[in-house]
């Protein structure tokens, strides 16, 4: 890196014996990771002057200052603090003081010069050095700091410092920006005090003749990308298409779509004959009447010819002389669709290669006339603060402060609008701190105007619901708001629509978001009306009746948090009397479940409670007093009743209208019997009973709910058996710890997602053929459940099936039909005594996707934990293509394991203490983009040497393997490449070139190594013995440190994570290897600037490994007796595709290494699972592309249920595993118990205001095969892809369950794979060397 005035942006000061290895090591790598540059001493070159920390400190942005337990027993830590803050506020420099578990107040009162730093000669005497350091710590504490105690791990610490440093620089960047452009030339402070209302309306905007042509330019920042954007659209970009189009540009008020449209027009208006800027269309429409907007249009565009134009006149007499030319033309301000049927009639008269660009706030104007729509966005961060600081600041001084966390504070505020900034910057010029923070106040509760004219211009239906999302629904589910909140909804209107499409709401992710301007302005507006009450104490005195009659029947919703409401109230019968126009009353505890004793009843209805809501659409109550709801309530307009811990034993009495009801929980009211209120809900669709004890049978008539599509029974312990009936929609049933269900009965063919767990069923009924359409059966912890149907093998579209727990069930049927969708397979906990042939006839194609195989050939994940009784796998389980996962943890009687499938991602064996020989070859081995490969034998003390050598070799040779896939299909960007192992042994395997015993290799030559481009990778291997470990509760993780001198004498240190271990009694010696790809490295020196870094011969380096816990310290009792490495070379053009691979089909299968290293017959297999043979070179086996096209059609809920599939998939893999961080294992949790799927539908239950994530529906089964194909092809092109980066850290807290929508995927850490990198780079530095 070059010489700069700030070489380095972050200076870090740091007690080197408290944190240097620990806290200080981690913070350098997520600062790197955050692509911050940081100094610590280690960079600097051997030989300097000691005074270079002082010029750092100087030339520096940022110190941070980590004050721990021995920093004052430090001369240079003293040092370094006092230079930091001598200067401090005549410098731009800015200091954090980072309190690392030591107290702040100790810091400032307590601390002084330590022993071991006193004596020091000098000019000062110790009491003017006590003095001097003691006002250095004054000065610092007195700067806003971050302390550890705060944070729940160092993790988190860490992340959050980085997070603020990355602030702070930005805002040193800005504030010089700031101060370089004090002198430039702006605009007069009186020109930007604009009047909003015309901003926002254009009054003054300039007309095509006036300002569009004088020299001054509006500054809006950003402009460039979205120019280029909009003109792309219009083919507009360099040559101008001829292609005619006609763009709408749509956004919110003050987005800046105006500005962008004059910017458009300045510089495409020479290009075209005909131009025209019809400035605010809405204004002239109103003043002057709708045929005047023809009449200049056609005027303009006509003033060359001697055409007089008149009222009468319209586009279509004047259609011949329009054609002669093309036209620019630029309609501003568009408000209605009115006005485009005057401006451009029936659009004939638009000549080829026309540009029309519409600009308007409300974007169902041009749905039918566009080709296309631009939609402005707002401004980005930077953007946004170089506005803010441009209109604030002017021509004035930054402050010294420089106000820039309340700057920032505003340009959140404000979200992108470049409008809201521009009015606030001149107000808060040359204003000081107080006033700033004051503004900031004022705006929470009484917004800038700036979008008053929007709000204005809606309809009165608009203007309520617009009020209702501010209030009450924001950020809810879009369906459910639409229905509650339309005012019409069936006449087919929806103001939901209207709002969006107007931009006063957004759809997001299917839920209803505001800016934040919006819903400050919402707020404040619904303030003033009184009409949606939140705050307790006014709904406690409106149903006191202490407002007057008007304000109470004008009342449209009230949600009263019990949590607020300090006492019981005393309420009387009539409290809702009056409220002719309450739509929405929620009684809740924002403190449930957590605070559930809390949650009690605080309203007191001594005698009863009347609910003459005629207009009621929305009722939550918790606990609900009543028996059953009045008999004056009307639920004809009821969308959603939620009545969860009540004490209800009925809705109501009698048959009443229920038309509209939608949703309904009624969950945990144990004393509900009676559903009979429900009967004529035509239009229900979730119903949730969770916990209602005393419900003992379905009535019949549950078939008259025809769009029921989700009924959870969740825990009806009362509940012996179902009625025959057959609910025509029903999609999802649970049926879930009904302890005393006996017998099942099919209640729907529709059905697609079936929980049985936890009942007392001892057998399936035959009818369960019928469930054709079935996608998930889960009969988790069915004790009694000792047989299933022989028709299960007939149920084609099943795609998970958990059977884990079920401990009598014996066997599983054989499979009559294909199972060809069946993803998850889990059989943990039961009593089979012989594994399922997962696949039957495979015939002659290698794998049976391609063929017509009967069995499971999607097979995802197969797990058989905690069997008794097995003793060996099916021999062809490694033909499973798509097998990622396979559990066989505490399998105590497994015997052998064949050869595995080629895309395993996990293999868990663990504790299976009679396990003793393995496939040879371990795995399949295929050209694959598939990276991760963990195999797992910790605890299989009886596995011999030919099954250790079997798993060395795969590590070998999938390592060679991945290194020449990542080159091949050029996937550089992918980091989380390794492959790693952990099995009993004492031994590194001789394939490691560099051995030592003991925990440290000492390599004296390296230069050659380093220079060394055909290394790609490096393996690295540690023995340790857990003979004397005694603390079994904690993780272990075997640490890899590198160490090595050049020849100039600088030191280099890099660390990584080699492999992982659980909580499990471990007693034997064990060995952990896993590869790490050396491609990274390169790419890390080059982004350094270090890609020509000098050695020579004389340089030397170490590797030392030890063993640490998860929370990074040293763990005595477990000691490295061995280590090695060995570096991965890229092969040779041949050796890519022709190095050993055992024949899959004619070499041994079982603990046979009698063929290793021959070559007669050797095979390749490529990522479409065609086979080369290297004898004859000549190619067999079927190309994917030769499988069946299709797909298996699935709703939006169907790809969530497979999501939630996936989570099972991944988190019983990596369960509560407490570090990601592992190249050589990662282990699984003690239980590793997978997470239930009923577990998760319990928090959906919990929102009885979402939509089922159940409502699936699936093709008829003649697209069955097409599905399959489809299916395959998306597994493949996804492989590369299979872990997704998440934020990680270097000890991660146990992993909690997982809750709806959310993809787990096995974590990669971030900021880790570059410590393995340059690990491994180190490696490569060092050279073989004999042992």
């Amino acid at each position: 890196m070059g010489e700069k005035d700030h070489q380095y942006q972050v200076f870090i000061s740091f007690r080197g014996e408290d944190v240097r290895k620990t806290f200080v090591s981690f913070l350098q790598k997520e600062l790197e990771r955050g692509c911050v540059n940081y100094y610590v001493d280690t960079k600097e070159l051997k030989g300097e002057v000691l005074d270079i920390f002082f010029q750092r400190i100087q030339k520096s942005r940022l110190v941070l200052i980590i004050l721990s337990e021995n920093y004052m027993q430090s001369n240079w830590c003293i040092e370094e603090l006092r230079t930091t803050t001598k200067d401090i506020k005549e410098s731009r420099r800015k200091v954090i003081p980072i309190f690392y578990k030591v107290k702040v107040a100790d810091v400032k009162n307590k601390w002084k010069v330590g022993e071991q730093a006193k004596g020091v000669k000098g000019k000062e005497t110790v009491e003017e050095r006590e003095k001097n350091v003691k006002e250095a710590l004054e000065i610092l504490t007195t700067h806003i700091g971050m302390r550890s105690d705060e944070y729940n791990s160092d993790c988190d610490f860490i992340e959050n410092i980085v997070k603020e440093v990355k602030k702070v620089l930005t805002n040193i960047e800005l504030e010089e920006k700031v101060k370089a452009s004090v002198n430039t030339s702006v605009r007069s402070e009186g020109d930007q005090k604009q009047d909003v209302s015309s901003l926002l309306t254009g009054k003054n905007l300039p007309g095509e003749g006036e300002e569009l042509e004088r020299k001054e330019k509006v500054k809006f920042f950003g402009i460039t990308q979205r120019l280029q954007k909009l003109q792309e659209k219009l083919g507009m970009h360099g040559m101008i298409s001829k292609e005619t189009l006609i763009i709408g540009v749509i956004g919110m008020a003050g987005i800046g779509k105006t500005t962008i449209a004059h910017k458009l027009f300045e510089e495409g208006k020479n290009k075209f004959h005909r131009r025209m800027f019809f400035d605010d269309i809405d204004k002239t429409s109103k003043e002057e009447g709708l045929t005047e907007l023809r009449v200049r249009l056609l005027r303009k565009l006509l003033k060359k010819t001697d055409k007089t134009i008149t009222e009468e006149t319209t586009h279509e007499s004047v259609e011949t002389e329009l054609l002669d030319s093309n036209v620019f033309l630029v309609l501003d301000n568009v408000s209605n669709k009115k006005q485009l049927e005057y401006l451009l009639g029936n659009r004939r008269w638009i000549s080829q290669g026309s540009k029309v660009v519409i600009v308007t706030s409300d974007k169902s104007l041009v749905e039918d006339i566009v080709n296309d729509t631009y939609v402005v966005p707002g401004l980005n961060e930077k953007e946004g603060l170089e506005c803010f600081c441009y209109h604030a600041f002017g021509h004035h001084k930054v402050h010294e402060e420089s106000l820039m966390k309340q700057s920032r504070e505003f340009v959140d505020y404000a979200r992108g609008n470049p409008l809201a900034l521009k009015v606030l910057g001149p107000e808060l010029r040359g204003r000081d701190k107080a006033h700033w923070e004051a503004k900031l106040r004022q705006l929470a509760h009484s917004p800038s105007n700036v979008l008053n004219v929007s709000y204005d211009g809606l309809s009165q239906q608009q203007k309520e619901a617009f009020l209702d999302v501010t209030c009450f629904f924001k950020s809810e589910n879009h369906k459910f708001v639409t229905a509650l909140v339309n005012s019409e909804p069936d006449k087919g209107s929806s103001e939901i629509k209207d709002l969006a499409d107007k931009f006063l709401i957004d759809i997001i992710g299917g839920r209803v978001e505001m800016h934040k301007l919006l819903y400050t302005l919402g707020k404040k507006l619904a303030s003033k009306q009184k009409k949606r009450l939140c705050n307790h104490q006014d709904i406690i005195g409106v149903l006191k009746k202490n407002m007057g009659k008007n304000t109470i029947s004008g009342i449209r919703g009230m949600f009263l948090d019990m949590s607020e409401v300090g006492k019981d109230t005393a309420l009387s019968k009539e409290a809702f009397d009056g409220m002719d126009s309450l739509r929405y009353l929620r009684i809740y505890d924002s403190r449930f479940p957590q605070g559930y004793e809390a949650a009690g009843n605080k309203l007191n209805f001594s005698n009863g409670v009347k609910l003459p809501l005629q207009k009621i659409r929305y009722l939550h109550w918790l606990r609900f007093p009543g028996e059953d709801l009045p008999q004056d309530f009307n639920p004809k307009n009821l969308v959603d009743l939620k009545l969860p811990y009540s004490k209800i034993k009925r809705l109501w009495d009698g048959v009443k209208e229920t038309s509209n009801l939608t949703w309904v929980d009624l969950s945990h009211s144990i004393d509900l019997n009676d559903l009979s209120g429900l009967f004529g809900a035509q239009n229900l669709q979730r119903l949730n009973l969770e916990g209602c004890a005393q419900l003992k049978v379905l009535d019949a008539r549950m078939e008259n709910l025809t769009s029921l599509v989700f009924l959870n029974l969740r825990g009806c312990s009362g509940l012996v058996s179902l009625t025959d009936m057959n609910m025509e929609s029903l999609k999802t049933l649970i049926l879930s710890e009904c302890s005393n269900l006996e017998e099942f009965q099919v209640i729907s063919e529709q059905l697609e997602a079936l929980y049985l767990d936890g009942t007392s069923l001892k057998a399936l009924p035959p009818s369960m053929i019928k469930l054709q359409k079935l996608v998930l059966l889960n009969l988790k912890d069915c004790t009694k459940l000792a047989t299933l149907p022989d028709c299960l093998g007939n149920m084609k579209a099943l795609q998970e099936v958990i059977l884990s727990g079920c401990k009598k069930l014996e066997n599983f049927p054989d499979l009559q039909e294909n199972m060809r969708r069946l993803r998850i397979f889990l059989l943990d906990g039961t009593s089979i005594k012989e594994v399922p042939k997962l696949l039957q006839n495979p015939g002659p194609s290698r794998w049976p996707h391609h063929g017509g195989a009967k069995g499971f050939p999607l097979l995802r994940h197969l797990s058989l934990r905690g069997n008794d009784y097995i003793q060996s796998l099916q021999p062809d389980i490694g033909d499973l293509y798509h097998l990622k996962y396979i559990d066989l943890k505490f399998c105590k009687n497994l015997v052998s394991v064949p050869t595995l499938p080629p895309n395993l991602q996990c293999l868990n064996a663990h504790g299976c203490e009679s396990l003793t020989t393995l496939g040879n070859p371990l795995a399949h081995l295929v050209l694959t983009d598939q990276i991760h490969a963990t195999l797992i034998f910790s605890n299989c003390n009886k596995l011999d040497e030919d099954a250790k050598t079997c798993i060395v070799s795969y590590i070998q040779k999938k390592s060679q393997l991945m290194s020449d896939a990542l080159d091949r299909y050029n996937l550089g960007s992918v980091v989380e490449s390794f492959v790693g192992a952990c099995f009993p042994g004492c031994e590194v395997h001789a394939w490691l070139s560099h051995q030592a015993y003991g925990s440290v290799i000492v390599l004296p030559e390296l230069s050659r190594h380093w220079r060394n481009n055909r290394s790609t990778g490096v393996v690295l291997c540690a023995v340790v013995s857990f003979t004397d470990y005694q603390d079994q509760n904690h993780h272990v993780l075997v640490k890899c440190i590198c160490e090595f001198k050049t020849a100039d004498g600088s030191l280099r240190q890099f660390s990584c994570t080699v492999g992982g271990n659980q909580p499990l009694k471990i007693k034997s010696d064990h060995v952990f290897i896993g590869y790490s790809r050396w491609l990274q490295i390169k790419e890390k020196e080059a982004e350094d600037g270090k890609k020509d870094y000098s050695c020579s011969d004389d340089d030397q380096a170490s590797l030392r490994f030890e063993v640490i816990d998860s929370k990074g310290e040293l763990v005595k009792n477990c000691q490295v007796i061995k280590c090695g490495f060995s570096l991965v070379n890229e092969s040779d053009e041949a050796e890519s595709v022709s190095w050993e691979v055992n024949s899959i089909h004619t070499g041994p299968r079982m603990g046979d290494n009698s063929n290793q290293g021959e070559a007669s017959k050797m095979e390749v297999i490529n990522q479409q699972g065609e086979t080369r043979s290297m004898s004859n070179n000549s190619t067999d086996g079927v190309s994917a592309d030769q499988e069946e096209s299709g797909m298996m059609i699935v709703k939006e809920e169907a790809l969530r249920m497979q999501d939630m599939s996936q989570q099972r998939e991944t988190s019983s893999i990596i369960g509560n595993n407490n570090n990601n961080n592992t190249i050589g294992v990662l282990m699984l949790p003690d239980d590793g118990e997978l997470i239930d799927e009923s577990q998760r539908m319990e928090e959906i239950n919990q929102e009885g205001d979402t939509i089922s994530i159940d409502d699936v529906s699936m093709l008829s089964q003649d697209s069955e095969e097409s599905d399959e194909s489809e299916i395959h092809k998306q597994d493949e092109t996804n492989s590369c892809l299979s872990s997704e980066y998440q934020e990680d850290s270097y000890a991660q807290e146990e992993s909690g369950s997982v809750t709806e929508n959310t993809s787990v995927q096995m974590k990669p850490v971030r900021f880790l794979w570059l410590i393995l990198s340059i690990s491994a780079g180190a490696a490569l530095i060092m050279g073989k060397t004999k042992r």
